[in-house]
């Protein structure tokens, strides 16, 4: 009996088709339509047996509790929206288990195309601040044997002064962001780089350093690495040698998972110059895009038509409206372009 009932389940399905089979009555199948989830999109949404929920308190001091969204929307004026308190987690309501939805809010700097390995990201270097035993090691000469270590891979190091800070500021460990944002518009920077280095220090079993590093990027001035490194050897020169090896690689890691930039420098008509060039990689003939916010799909797009100096160029406009100085220059391949377009 249950074989020959199950046969005709099937028979039925072939019938109805998928489709049909879907809009049985033990199959699941989502109540909801695309405008009830816009219209709760930057809210932290519980499920509830297959239902979305959000937490509320009826206006006037009632108590706080769930209802479904479709609920709610029959008299929002009834309700005030809540915020989830306490952990994430899940919580029990009406013997159920509830799920909160976060929707992480992605930075801008992790939105950019990718771009050829052989274009070197730009990164301001602060002066380090030095504490150790050695009183021919000063603040300036640990910075540059820093730059000397980080030119080593795909970055461009810029050495630049505490007066850069503005306002007399000499402590960038908690910077404001439009300061960052302002230092990477005139430059072209990617990033900005803190440090702090203790030691060398001598000891009976060889020499001991750490190194306190902070870098931001400059597009929202946001803090993309925290670093607290150490390192022994045999000698205080290695020591210092390898917890600088150790920075720049790490350094390069995290920018290089983002996409390649610059900004432009000034615009004289169809001519844009901009704060890269023949140092960052770039080359004659390459096409970039020019972007106020890297989320917006509207780019004016320029080809690079001469290297000016160590690290600025020459571009043409070549598809694309208006633009300003400052704006973002990404690197996209030419796809479709020839030298007429």
């Amino acid at each position: 009996m249950r074989s020959q009932s199950l046969f005709f389940i099937l028979i039925l399905c072939g019938l109805l088709g998928s489709s049909g089979c879907g809009h049985l009555p033990w199959s699941k199948r989502d109540i909801y339509g695309k405008k009830d989830r816009e219209l709760f999109a930057d809210r932290d949404l519980y499920i509830i047996d297959g239902r979305y929920y959000v937490k509320v308190r009826e206006r006037g001091g009632g108590q706080e509790r769930f209802v479904e969204i479709r609920e709610y929307l029959r008299s929002p004026s009834k309700w005030e929206l809540l915020s989830p308190g306490g952990k994430a987690e899940g919580k029990r309501v009406e013997g159920a288990k509830a799920v909160i939805r976060k929707r992480p809010k992605r930075p801008l700097f992790a939105l950019l195309p990718s771009s050829p390995p052989y274009l070197k990201r730009k990164v301001l270097v602060l002066p380090l601040s030095c504490l150790s035993d050695f009183p021919h090691l000063s603040d300036a000469s640990v910075t540059e044997l820093l730059l000397r270590t980080l030119s080593q891979k795909a970055l461009v190091s810029l050495p630049i002064g505490p007066e850069s800070l503005g306002g007399g500021k000499t402590d960038f460990t908690s910077p404001d962001p439009a300061q960052v944002k302002f230092l990477g518009e005139v430059t072209g920077a990617e990033a900005v780089m803190w440090g702090r280095l203790y030691g060398p220090f001598e000891s009976p079993s060889g020499a001991f350093c750490q190194l306190e590093l902070k870098l931001y990027e400059t597009i929202e001035g946001t803090q993309i690495l925290d670093l607290l490194l150490q390192q022994t050897a045999d000698a205080p020169e290695r020591a210092l040698e390898a917890i600088f090896q150790e920075a720049a690689e790490r350094v390069e890691g995290v920018l290089s998972r983002s996409g390649w930039f610059t900004r432009v420098a000034r615009v004289d008509g169809d001519k844009i110059y901009i704060l890269a060039g023949r140092q960052s990689g770039l080359r004659e003939g390459d096409v970039l895009l020019v972007k106020e916010d890297p989320r917006r799909r509207s780019a004016v797009r320029i080809r690079v038509v001469e290297l000016l100096g160590a690290d600025m160029a020459l571009t043409e406009r070549i598809e694309g409206g208006d633009l300003e100085a400052f704006s973002l220059v990404l690197y996209e391949e030419a796809k479709g372009l020839t030298e007429g377009s």
